[in-house]
């Protein structure tokens, strides 16, 4: 494949610029990692000298020619989307960003190919029961791990909010070490992609919003209320917000602890509720609280030999009792911790904006959580109180408001 007019991200000396376009100039293509999506389509690249490249492309055949109006609109999503990633190429978590050009008409985007699985696809191998949970220790260290990624994107001048955090759009980069190995280490190398979505902060041109609505990326199963509804006066401004991306990273965590979203989204589950719109479903009820994987477990002993760690900080605790608890009580001790997620779910999955905490407070709070757990687990086995894992003004009103 030839990539023609190249246009590098960033700045490159006249003396050095024919040396790095040749490297883009002709691209060898992995047909079998091709994947496509709605009008466009990511497939792996090679150069001649062995460099490896994800090459994102418009398909022209996606866009529809007689109506010149959506062509364009289109084309300026993926230039918008080119400039997202270029504002947060440099911050650590984002796939690097090389360049734009055109093949055959159609235009592209060179960035890193990123070595690694989708969270989806991580979920399901590390999940420790057969409705797909998490253990719930993992399933926190990710959160943070992803509401981290969220906090960096404020360090950009008026920051940025991607719109469409879901499962498929986080990846776990095992370039370095596997899935398995990053869950031993207890941290995970996150990468957040597709910034087809993405948008400045403060108050700018919304044609693109107004035109598409959820339509425009926003994947419904984690999307807040205000991505799924034009109906509503105000929306397109709190489109532009860094607590669109709280809400959707809360859902992809709660997820990862109950192996589903927080809503049910089918036609089935909305006609049993009066054929609601996805928006009243997020705005008119609360989520179920995620039983986790320990609170659902018939038998919590198959679920610790799924969790090392949890296991090894259970049999610490009780080799401190005078009376060893039994399986129900081992359970229920668990479950009491892991409960600790509920109010910091709710505090995100709030269907009022202003109401969620920022990604930054998210995460200390989930890095708490984290760091007490073997603490707390020892504490509620003794029936004593827990360490607090707080987490603001936010979460408290939240808190009193589903009471």
């Amino acid at each position: 494949m030839r990539l023609e007019s190249f246009e590098p991200a960033a700045y490159i000396a006249p003396e050095h610029r024919a040396a790095y376009d040749r490297r883009f100039v002709t691209l060898l293509l992995d047909e079998g990692s091709l994947r496509r999506g709605g009008v466009g389509e990511v497939i792996r690249a090679v150069s001649p000298r062995g460099e490896r490249f994800a090459l994102k492309r418009l398909r022209a055949m996606g866009v529809d020619d007689g109506d010149s109006g959506s062509a364009a609109a289109l084309r300026a999503s993926f230039d918008a989307e080119y400039d997202a990633h270029r504002a947060l190429a440099s911050l650590r978590g984002f796939p690097r960003l090389f360049g734009r050009g055109r093949v055959e008409g159609d235009p592209v985007i060179v960035m890193e190919w990123v070595e690694g699985v989708t969270l989806e696809t991580a979920a399901r191998a590390l999940a420790v029961d057969g409705a797909g949970r998490l253990s719930p220790l993992v399933a926190a260290r990710i959160g943070r791990d992803l509401f981290d990624l969220l906090a960096r994107m404020a360090y950009l001048d008026g920051g940025l909010a991607h719109r469409d955090v879901s499962l498929r759009n986080v990846m776990v980069d095992t370039s370095r070490l596997s899935v398995a190995d990053q869950v031993e280490e207890g941290s995970f190398q996150l990468v957040l992609i597709d910034f087809g979505s993405a948008a400045p902060l403060q108050d700018g041109d919304s044609s693109l919003t107004a035109r598409y609505g959820a339509a425009c990326g926003a994947t419904a199963d984690y999307a807040p209320p205000e991505m799924l509804t034009e109906d509503v006066a105000g929306m397109d401004r709190l489109r532009h917000s860094p607590a669109v991306d709280v809400y959707a990273a809360a859902g992809v965590l709660y997820a990862l602890l109950e192996g589903r979203p927080p809503y049910d989204l089918s036609f089935e589950a909305r006609d049993r509720c009066g054929g609601l719109s996805a928006f009243r479903m997020k705005t008119e009820f609360s989520p179920e609280p995620p039983a986790g994987a320990h609170g659902a477990a018939t038998d919590v002993r198959a679920v610790l030999a799924a969790e090392p760690e949890v296991a090894v900080a259970v049999g610490r605790a009780v080799a401190e009792l005078t009376d060893a608890p039994s399986p129900h009580g081992i359970r229920l001790a668990l479950a009491t911790v892991d409960g600790q997620l509920d109010a910091l779910l709710a505090a995100c999955l709030a269907p009022v904006a202003a109401r969620r905490p920022s990604p930054a407070a998210m995460r200390d709070a989930l890095a708490l959580f984290c760091s007490q757990y073997a603490d707390n687990v020892a504490r509620a086995l003794k029936g004593e109180p827990l360490a607090p894992c707080p987490l603001g003004p936010a979460a408290a009103a939240t808190r009193r408001g589903r009471r």
